[in-house]
């Protein structure tokens, strides 16, 4: 999630350097013009994953909705680049294979956290 965290503030300072190193000129351009809905999107996916994980030292109720919030966060942002911005062209099936195998993990991470907080005792609301 480190790598996804530093990946959002990257694009999200529209860092030329790092983008034409990662992606292609489509990706670079794609990227360019990321409207700022999409990066709020973006920072909810990973900060809240982030904050889960960090959360769950302590309160892992807390950190169950966390990751459920990052992972609704990420199927809308999917599925808006996916269907309105021809993501699988601008930068390709395999990245966002990968970054939907990502979102499966952060919903399998919540139910994870959801065990944990019954075993524990903590009530589910």
């Amino acid at each position: 999630m480190s790598v996804g965290l530093y990946d959002f503030v990257m694009v999200a300072t529209r860092n030329q350097a790092y983008l034409t190193d990662r992606y292609t000129p489509k990706g670079v351009a794609y990227f360019a013009d990321y409207p700022w809905y999409l990066l709020v999107l973006f920072g909810i996916n990973v900060i809240g994953v982030m904050a889960a994980l960090i959360v769950s030292l302590w309160n892992r109720r807390a950190a169950m909705w966390l990751a459920l919030v990052s992972g609704a966060a990420d199927v809308v942002l999917l599925l808006v680049t996916i269907v309105f911005r021809d993501r699988f062209a601008a930068i390709g099936a395999g990245l966002t294979l990968q970054d939907i195998a990502i979102c499966v993990g952060i919903f399998v991470l919540a139910e994870y956290f959801r065990r944990l907080a019954m075993r524990d005792g903590q009530p589910q609301r």
